[in-house]
């Protein structure tokens, strides 16, 4: 994918969501981004992992959970094409409270909240 594109993905997201955000700043976002192809099942976030990075999904499908206290899988979400991939650094946590899996090959664009 090349970068138009994905910018102009970006502002369709910012768009449907009422955000107002310069095309400049998207072109930042992607040119800061690196991207990653998850295979079915791994994860790629997990619980007590810094929280700096956030994703957005390009391709695939994506699984947000935790484990609760007595040991319950809880599914919180999931992120589909055009959807993120949000940790909890997005909202000021310094560590992930849930885990990121793969429920089938991922394409990902993934950059840090901080930047």
């Amino acid at each position: 994918m090349d970068k138009e594109y994905l910018v102009s993905q970006l502002m369709n997201m910012a768009n449907q969501y009422n955000i107002e955000i310069d095309v400049r700043i998207l072109g930042k976002i992607v040119n800061m981004s690196i991207f990653r192809v998850i295979p079915k099942g791994d994860t790629f976030q997990n619980v007590g992992v810094e929280a700096i990075n956030a994703g957005l999904v390009l391709d695939g499908i994506t699984r947000c959970y935790y484990v609760d206290g007595d040991g319950n899988d809880i599914t919180r979400g999931f992120s589909i094409p055009g959807t993120l991939c949000m940790d909890e650094g997005m909202f000021g946590y310094r560590e992930s409270i849930v885990t990121w899996e793969a429920l089938e090959d991922t394409t990902l664009m993934i950059f840090d909240v901080k930047k």
